[in-house]
Order: structure tokens, then C-alpha cells, then sequence
């Protein structure tokens, strides 16, 4: 008798009635520059009826150096478990006897039934099958080898799902309407078109123009074609009609306009508002502007990590950690390399051998590591858009934390070892407020009235702007660049720190309730002083727009569209250096201050010990007998970002080459030394005019007492008069302190 696990895969449509497929189980590719490819076998038929539905196909492996075969790469929308479970098998044939199934998603097993030959094979790489998504280091490997699978592929096919109603018209529509381009004007004044130019709208809502993989997908590809159901269409002339479709809508709002003469349309307003931020409309723009094509067609990217990661948040993804490595190959200042955890067969590491590829490029090599904790990855993303920014304007290099890009986890218990560093994933709650959730972004899809759903606004822009050289919004710090000697990250158990330097200018002494849908409270009016019956103060209404335009140009003077705030009574305006703009933080006071203190301390000790054996086995291999050990200055424990000290990096982490039980005698003779220097109290200046200090009501008046706060990061603000360096100019007459803030 066949298990219950067995017997719900039983073959029905082709095989015997007892006939039991077992699971497939993947073999270790054979060589690092191998990957899989699906062979979709034929779709085989009963006399007289339709294909049967099973998906018969097998595994080849290929060397990516020696390609045998011509293959075809599949593109495809991603689900989540809750919306697209792994439910559907597929029949997995082998060179042996015995067939075994594999369990795939209905999307994309319908996918495979679409695109399968009538009487031929069709070879295709599928990222869910021919990578063993359960080995780590087999993602970890194979994920920045995508590049090369998806430039080395004939053909890109893009497959949007079932075809139904719509989307047969929309394809129809774009093929013999929309690229006629002598009949385009017409076009867009006929009502008749009105359930065309709808039904194309909706296509673009698809769900795979949200994933954020289809980028690198798509700009990599020499050729694409769109499939949806049986119909197709090229994606050159799908991009061509989408740009057409998003520059007459938002220049002129002619196609919302035609859609009111229609009764089915008329009472929804702005029936196309915000199509230029819909995941296909950004696609269609990036995928364009991502790389430059040489005449050999060689490629070139364009655009850093950081900026990819800011600009293209719309993007969605099933894994947080793809937030980032989904970009890593079309980024100009990043080199995806794999970190392999487990012994590997090879001579020389996977990681060492790739990384010598990107060592004479503008390309940084950048870790792939899927066992690495989401909160962790995300640390190293900000520290790597901080080393970038440093190096071609240090005064915009924390502007990283106020863009909103991260995607929240889903919530893991932590891991029962509490060592110093130990591995675990933090819940949303309790993610550090320096990374920018995505739930901050401007814009978002939201369902109407009606029921349609329709892109729309959700907050402002971030003030910060995109990491552009050609344009700067804000200069509030002047010419402060970040301070790299302060900037250090540390790691607890159930909090995550970093350490910046600015000032506090003011305290927030009032809030009135937050703007809704870009609205401006009556509370906001009285606040102001504003009598209504003349024109608003300037210092109000500049406010409300943070005193830009469209592309950071000068405000026309009709502006009157309000910035969304989120801020609290007591929360601080502060300037932090290398943040082009000012920032809203709250101060909290830590709890366990005297165990935290303990913990720096072991940590400190781990730390040090480590380096000091590292620099004995250095000096005794360059002098034998040597064994003279310098000492280590406290001071020197916490590092900038820019040190590259493995031990310390990062903050008192564990490490394989950290002391063990055994040191004990060794930490006990270095104590001593180990211990930090006094340090003499910081000269408070008074001001002249007052007789007081001023900033004293603001932060802690010595160093220990700083040591006892932390700061949650609010967000970015803007404050009228104090956005182009003024802020410098207060701080100096007003002798404001310069701090250390620890963010958490």
C-alpha cells in the first residue's frame, strides 16, 4: 500500500492505476559553472481530444563555459505561499527506468502546458526548477550566475498568466491600434477605445510587472516575447505602447478624459492617475536606462546599487533578501559573488575565484548569502551605499536612511543562543528604525470604491530625492560630510545600533493631526496664524512643499500641496552629518543600560584578543622568536565603516577564530591593558548672550550620560530656513553640541 504522501501524487492521466511517482531529490551539479535545464518534453495526445495536462519534461546540466544546446530563460511571477502554493506536480523523466514528480506552483506549471512544443522539445533554464531552491549554497552560487544565464538564453519568455477577455484585447489593441502610429491622435480621442485603453491597464496591473526580479530579467535579455495564455506578443512593441500609453496620459490627461464620455467609466475621476508609477510603466523606463550598449553590443551599467534599490521599491519580492541581490548584476558599482558555507570539492573557493573576475573593475564584488540574517543583509546594504556615497559626496552619504526600500520579514521566533552575535532574524517591530520600510514609499495600489484597484499616492517623496550627481535637492549640513571615524554598527541580542554624528536644533513643541490624501486640517491653519482672507505666510505654504517643485525645481506659487508629517511632541530636529536634509528623532532611555555596558566589555575582550592573536601569527611568520605583542588601545575597538578589521567591523561579534575556554589565563594577563583611558569631561560652552547653555534642555550634558540614550529614527523633515547650510551658521552662534547619536 502506498503512503499518503505517495498516494497523492499517483499519475492518473497516463499511467496505471497503481503506479507511484516518488519525489525527485536534486544530484550536486558537477562543476561551478554548471547549471540545469529543463527539456520540456512534447504534449502527448489521446486520438481525437486536446493535450493531456500532465508536463512531462527532464534535467540536463550544462556548462555555462560549453553550452551543447540553445535554450530559451523563463520569466515568471513569483507567489507567496498563501496565494500560490506549491500544489501541482510535474513528471520528472530520467535516463533510468523510473519517473519521479516535483511539486511547482498552478502558475507555473500553466506556464509550462502554454509554452511546451506540439512535436518538439523545448529546452528552458526555470529558476524554481533548475536550482535547488532548499541547498543554500546552491542559491547562493547559482543566483549571481543569472546574468550570464539570462544573456546566454536565445529567448526571454514572459509569461503574465491565463489569458482571458482582457488580455486578448489588450494584445490585440497594442498589435493593430496603438503602433499605428499616423492613426495615434484619433486614437486618442475615441471614446469607442475607451474598454481597450482600460483593458490594457489591466494588463499592466499583472502581477509579474510587481516583481522585482523582472528587471534584471528583462534588461539582460537579447530577445523577449510576452506570453499570456496561447497569445504573444514581442516586448519591443509592448514597451513601445506602454511609453506611448504613460507620455500622452500624463502630459495632457487625454485618455482620462475620453474615458468620462464613457458611461461604464465616468464615475471613477482620474481613471488613469498614477500610471506612470505602475510596475510596468517603471520597467519599461528602467529597463532602457539601465545599461549603455556599445557598438559591439557589449554592455555597460549605468546606475549604482543604492540608486536601483531606491528607485525600483515598487518592485516586489517573496524573499527580503532579493530586494537586493534581484539588482546586483544590473548595478554599475557591484559584482555578485557566492559565500559557500560548506566544504567545496574544488581547490580554490567559489568566493576567491569568482571575486578575481570583478578585481580590476569599477565593480565591487558583493556577497550572495541566503543563510545570512535578512537584518544583517540589510545593514550591509546600507554600509555599502554609505562606502559609495562617501566617495562622490560625503555630504549625502546617510541619505540612504531616509529613502523607504526595505521589505519587512515575516516574523521568526529568535534563536535560543544568546552569544554575542548570534544569528536570528528580528520581527518588524523590533527591525532597526535606520532601515527605511517600504510601508513609507509614495506611492501604492489601493483598492476603489467600486472595487478596482488603481495605483495611488500614500506619502510624499522623500525629501532626500534619488542618489542623483546631477541634481541636489537640500544641503542642510553644508559642507559636513559624514563623519566615517564615528560610524560604526552594533549588534545585540534584541536591538541593533548605529552610531552618527550631528546636533540637535530644536525641540518639537507642538503637533497638529497629519495631513489626509494631501489635504491641509483646519488645525494646520491656526497653528500658522493664517487669517484666509489673505494670502498664506511663506513660510507656511513653502513648508507644505518643502519649498520644491516637480524635479527639485523652484515651487510655482500656487503650490498648496502638504507634506504628510509623523512626528510627536518632544520628538528633536536634528542635523546629522552627510544627510542632505534634516531629521526627526526620538530619544529613549535604555533600560538595561548597566547589562548592555557588561556585554560591550566581553565583547570588547573577544574582540581584542582576537586581533592580538591575529597579529602574533603574523609577526611569527615574518620573525621567528618574535613573540613581542603590541598593545591595544581601547579606543581603537569600535571602527568606521571604511575598516575592513574582520573582528570589529561590525561591533563585539563572535568569530571561528575567536579565543575559546581556553584563553582564560590569556585574558586575565591582558586585562590591564584593555582598559579604557580616562576620559576628561567635555568643555561645555556658555553662550554670551544668554549666560546659559543653550542646548542643554536638548541632549545629555556628558559623555556617560549620552551613553544612556538611544534614538529612533522618525524620519526626514523639512524645516523653512534651515535647508542650504543654515542650520551650520545656528549651530555655531548658538554654540550647539556636536553628538554621537546611537540609532536604533
Amino acid at each position: 500500500m502506498p503512503s499518503k504522501l505517495q498516494s497523492k501524487y499517483i499519475d492518473d492521466d497516463s499511467s496505471g492505476p497503481d503506479e507511484v511517482l516518488k519525489e525527485y531529490k536534486y544530484c550536486d551539479l558537477k562543476a561551478r559553472n554548471s547549471i540545469r535545464i529543463l527539456n520540456l518534453k512534447p504534449a502527448k495526445r489521446r486520438k481525437g481530444s486536446q493535450p493531456q495536462p500532465e508536463v512531462v519534461c527532464e534535467l540536463l546540466e550544462e556548462n555555462l563555459d560549453n553550452l551543447n544546446s540553445k535554450y530559451e530563460a523563463l520569466s515568471w511571477a513569483w507567489g507567496t505561499p498563501e496565494s500560490d502554493p506549491f500544489t501541482e506536480k510535474i513528471r520528472i523523466a530520467t535516463k533510468g527506468e523510473e519517473d519521479f514528480f516535483f511539486v511547482v506552483p498552478p502558475n507555473l506549471a500553466a506556464a509550462l502546458r502554454a509554452l511546451r512544443y506540439p512535436q518538439y522539445s523545448r529546452k528552458l533554464w526555470v529558476d524554481a526548477i533548475c536550482i535547488n531552491q532548499k541547498h543554500t549554497d546552491e542559491k547562493n552560487k547559482q543566483v549571481p550566475m543569472m546574468s550570464r544565464i539570462y544573456r546566454g538564453a536565445e529567448k526571454v519568455c514572459i509569461w503574465l498568466g491565463p489569458a482571458d477577455s482582457d488580455s486578448k484585447m489588450a494584445l490585440d489593441f497594442i498589435n493593430n491600434e496603438v503602433l499605428k502610429l499616423q492613426n495615434f491622435d484619433e486614437l486618442c480621442d475615441d471614446p469607442h477605445a475607451s474598454p481597450k485603453w482600460a483593458a490594457m491597464l489591466n494588463l499592466m496591473k499583472r502581477s509579474w510587472f510587481s516583481r522585482r526580479w523582472v528587471v534584471q530579467e528583462i534588461a539582460l535579455a537579447h530577445d523577449a516575447m510576452i506570453y499570456c495564455g496561447r497569445d504573444s506578443l514581442p516586448w519591443k512593441d509592448f514597451a513601445d505602447a506602454v511609453q506611448l500609453f504613460v507620455e500622452v496620459e500624463t502630459a495632457t490627461r487625454r485618455l482620462s478624459e475620453v474615458m468620462k464620455k464613457d458611461p461604464t467609466f465616468y464615475h471613477v475621476p482620474g481613471w488613469f492617475e498614477y500610471v506612470s508609477a505602475l510596475g510596468a510603466s517603471l520597467l519599461v523606463d528602467a529597463t532602457g536606462t539601465i545599461f549603455r550598449t556599445s557598438k559591439d553590443e557589449s554592455r555597460s551599467p549605468l546606475l549604482s546599487l543604492e540608486y536601483l534599490v531606491s528607485f525600483l521599491s515598487v518592485f516586489e519580492v517573496s524573499e527580503p533578501r532579493d530586494a537586493i541581490y534581484s539588482l546586483l548584476a544590473v548595478a554599475k558599482d557591484a559584482n555578485p559573488i557566492p559565500v559557500i558555507h560548506a566544504p567545496t570539492k574544488s581547490s580554490v573557493p567559489a568566493e576567491a575565484s569568482l571575486e578575481g573576475l570583478g578585481r580590476n573593475l569599477i565593480r565591487i564584488p558583493y556577497k550572495v548569502d541566503y543563510q545570512k540574517d535578512v537584518v544583517d543583509i540589510f545593514k550591509d546594504f546600507i554600509q555599502f551605499s554609505i562606502r559609495q556615497s562617501q566617495k562622490s559626496d560625503p555630504t549625502r552619504a546617510l541619505d540612504i536612511i531616509c529613502r523607504p526600500w526595505a521589505p519587512m520579514p515575516k516574523r521568526k521566533k529568535s534563536s535560543t543562543n544568546t552569544a554575542v552575535g548570534a544569528s536570528r532574524i528580528l520581527p518588524e517591530e523590533t527591525m532597526p528604525s535606520w532601515i527605511s520600510k517600504l510601508k513609507g514609499a509614495a506611492y501604492a495600489m489601493f483598492p476603489h470604491t467600486n472595487g478596482e484597484v488603481k495605483m495611488g499616492r500614500k506619502n510624499a517623496d522623500p525629501l532626500v530625492g534619488l542618489p542623483s550627481q546631477s541634481q541636489r535637492n537640500y544641503n542642510a549640513a553644508e559642507t559636513k560630510a559624514i563623519n566615517m571615524s564615528q560610524l560604526y554598527f552594533k549588534k545585540r541580542d534584541n536591538y541593533y545600533s548605529m552610531f552618527v554624528t550631528g546636533f540637535v536644533v530644536e525641540r518639537v513643541q507642538k503637533v497638529e493631526v497629519a495631513s489626509q490624501s494631501g489635504n491641509i486640517p483646519e488645525e494646520w491653519i491656526s497653528l500658522a496664524r493664517w487669517d484666509t482672507t489673505v494670502d498664506p505666510p511663506e513660510e507656511f505654504w513653502r513648508t507644505l512643499v518643502a519649498d520644491r517643485g516637480r524635479m527639485g525645481k523652484n515651487p510655482p506659487t500656487y503650490y498648496a500641496r502638504a507634506c504628510k508629517e509623523s512626528i510627536s511632541k518632544g520628538d528633536l530636529v536634528c542635523i546629522l552629518f552627510g544627510c542632505s536634509v534634516p531629521v526627526i528623532l526620538r530619544r529613549r532611555r535604555k533600560t538595561n543600560f548597566e547589562e548592555e555596558q557588561k556585554a560591550d566589555d566581553q565583547g570588547f575582550i573577544k574582540a581584542a584578543i582576537w586581533i592580538q592573536r591575529h597579529w602574533r601569527s603574523k609577526i611569527s611568520i615574518r620573525n621567528p622568536g618574535n613573540s613581542h605583542v603590541p598593545s591595544i588601545n581601547r579606543d581603537n575597538a569600535f571602527v568606521g565603516v571604511g575598516n575592513k578589521s574582520p573582528a570589529v567591523e561590525d561591533g563585539y561579534r563572535s568569530d571561528p577564530l575567536s579565543p575559546t575556554s581556553t584563553n582564560e589565563e590569556f585574558v586575565q594577563q591582558n586585562t590591564k591593558k584593555l582598559k579604557p583611558k580616562p576620559k576628561p569631561k567635555p568643555h561645555l560652552k556658555i553662550s554670551p548672550e544668554t549666560g546659559r547653555e543653550p542646548s542643554g534642555i536638548l541632549t545629555p550634558r556628558t559623555a556617560d550620560e549620552q551613553k544612556r540614550y538611544y534614538y529612533e529614527f522618525v524620519g526626514e523633515c523639512y524645516v523653512h530656513g534651515m535647508m542650504d547650510g543654515e542650520a551650520i551658521k545656528h549651530q555655531n552662534t548658538e554654540f550647539l553640541k556636536e553628538m554621537v547619536f546611537e540609532l536604533r
